[in-house]
C-alpha cells in the first residue's frame, strides 16, 4: 500500500467514510473511475492516493500513493508580496492531490488523467481543539522545525521572507525526518498546480504539466494570474485579487474533460481560481506528450464582477465540472463543451473548433474567440457561448 497521507484519525485511516454504507451507495461518494476486470479507481484528494475497488466483492484491493512533485527543475510563484508574477525554482516538493480524474485509452494502453488541485485539512469539531495539516513557511523557522538534513541555505533564507516562501503554505504531514520526527527534512506544498497522466495499471506517472499551467495563464491572462474572487470585491474587476492564491495552491487545477476532435484526443483542463480553461491535444504516437493548443477565459475582464453578472457575461467562475459532447451526439453537429461554474452559478455550452487560423487576442478582448496558440500549426479552440 505504500505511504498514504492520513490527515484524519487512525481509526478512519483513509477518511473515506464508506464503511457504514451499503455498496450500492458508494458510487455517489467521491469519484470513481471505471477500470478493467470489474474494478474502479477512486481518488481521495486529501490522502494523495488512488484506491482500486473490486466491484464484484465491494472491497478495496489496493491503494496507490501518488508521491510528490519536485520544483527544483520547474518554476512556481509562491508569494503575494513579490511584486507580481515571479516564477522561481525552489528545492521543494508538492503533493499532487487530484480533484477530477478521467480515464482514456491511447494506442492500446489505458491511462488516468488527473487535475491536481490540492487541499489542506482544517477541522474544528464541537467541544474539541481545532486542527489543521497546514504550516506557513515562516512558521517553520520561527518554531525551529527544520531538520539539519535540510541543507539548502537559499531555502532556509527564503522561508524568512514573505516575498519568497514565508507565506507559502506547506503540509505538516509530509517530509518529516524519520530520525527526528518533529522536524522537516523536506518541504511539501499542497497540489501539483497542473495536471498529470498516469498508467492505469500500476498508477505510475507517465507525464506531468510541470509549470506550464501557471506559465500559460501568466502569458495570456496575466491580470488574473493565480487570482481569487470574493464578495468584498464585487464592485472591482477580476484583477482586484491578482496573485492572491500564489502563497497557497496557485491556479488550483480542478476539472477535466476528454474528447475527440478532428481525429485527435483532446484534453480540457479547468482552473478554479483564474476560471480559465486550457486545451491540449495528443499526437498519434506511443509517447504521451500533451501539446498546448489554447486557453480561454469566457468572462469580461474590463467589467466589475457585479456588472459582468448583471450583463450575463461573467463567464464560468470556478469551473467545477466539464463534460464533452461529441459531434455525433451534438444537436449542432459540432463538438461541444459543457462547463458548470460553481461560484457564478452558471452552466455554459461552448463549441469546440478545429482551426488553422492563428487568432491573436489580449485578455481584455470580448469577442467570440478567447484563445491562443503557441505555434503556427493547426490548433483547437473554444468559441463563444452557444447558450
Amino acid at each position: 500500500m505504500g505511504n498514504i497521507r492520513v490527515p484524519c484519525s487512525p481509526t478512519d485511516r483513509l477518511g473515506l467514510q464508506l464503511k457504514h454504507l451499503p455498496p450500492k451507495t458508494w458510487t455517489t461518494i467521491g469519484m470513481f473511475l471505471l477500470g478493467s476486470r470489474g474494478e474502479e479507481r477512486k481518488g481521495r484528494r486529501e490522502n494523495n492516493a488512488i484506491a482500486v475497488l473490486d466491484m464484484a466483492t465491494a472491497t478495496f484491493d489496493d491503494i496507490y500513493p501518488l508521491g510528490s512533485k519536485y520544483w527544483g527543475t520547474a518554476s512556481i510563484d509562491t508569494s503575494i508580496d513579490d511584486g507580481g508574477i515571479v516564477m522561481r525554482d525552489w528545492p521543494i516538493y508538492s503533493i499532487y492531490q487530484p480533484d477530477s480524474m478521467r480515464t482514456f485509452s491511447h494506442r492500446g494502453r489505458n491511462y488516468i488523467l488527473t487535475a491536481n488541485e490540492g487541499d489542506g485539512v482544517e477541522r474544528a469539531p464541537p467541544n474539541a481543539t481545532a486542527s489543521t495539516d497546514e504550516l506557513k513557511g515562516a512558521e517553520l523557522t520561527e518554531r525551529s522545525l527544520l531538520s539539519p538534513k535540510l541543507k539548502s541555505q537559499r531555502l532556509r533564507s527564503a522561508l524568512n521572507s514573505t516575498s519568497q516562501l514565508g507565506c507559502a503554505v506547506f503540509s505538516s504531514l509530509d517530509g518529516l525526518d524519520p530520525q527526528n520526527p518533529d522536524k522537516y527534512a523536506s518541504l511539501h506544498l499542497f497540489g501539483g498546480r497542473g495536471f498529470s497522466v498516469w498508467n492505469a495499471d500500476d498508477v505510475s506517472l507517465v507525464w506531468d504539466s510541470e509549470d506550464e499551467v501557471e506559465r500559460m495563464v501568466a502569458k495570456y491572462y496575466p491580470s488574473i494570474f493565480n487570482s481569487d474572487y470574493d464578495e468584498d470585491v464585487i464592485d472591482s474587476t477580476p484583477a482586484a485579487l491578482f496573485d492572491h492564491r500564489s502563497c497557497k495552491k496557485g491556479p488550483e487545477t480542478e476539472s477535466l474533460a476528454i474528447g475527440e476532435v478532428g481525429g485527435k484526443t483532446v484534453f480540457f483542463v479547468g482552473n478554479e481560481r483564474s476560471s480559465t480553461i486550457l486545451v491540449y491535444s495528443l499526437a498519434d504516437e506511443d509517447i504521451i506528450t500533451p501539446v498546448f493548443q489554447s486557453i480561454s477565459f469566457s468572462g469580461r475582464l474590463d467589467l466589475t464582477w457585479r456588472q459582468a453578472y448583471q450583463d450575463r457575461v461573467v463567464g464560468d467562475i470556478d469551473p467545477e465540472d466539464m463534460r464533452f459532447v461529441s459531434a455525433r451526439d451534438s444537436p449542432t453537429n459540432t463538438p461541444l463543451l459543457l462547463v458548470a461554474g460553481t461560484v457564478s452559478g452558471t452552466v455554459s455550452v461552448y463549441e469546440v473548433m478545429d482551426s488553422d487560423d492563428i487568432i491573436s487576442a489580449s485578455p481584455s478582448m470580448a469577442v467570440s474567440w478567447f484563445v491562443m496558440t503557441v505555434s503556427a500549426a493547426t490548433f483547437l479552440a473554444i468559441t463563444n457561448v452557444v447558450y
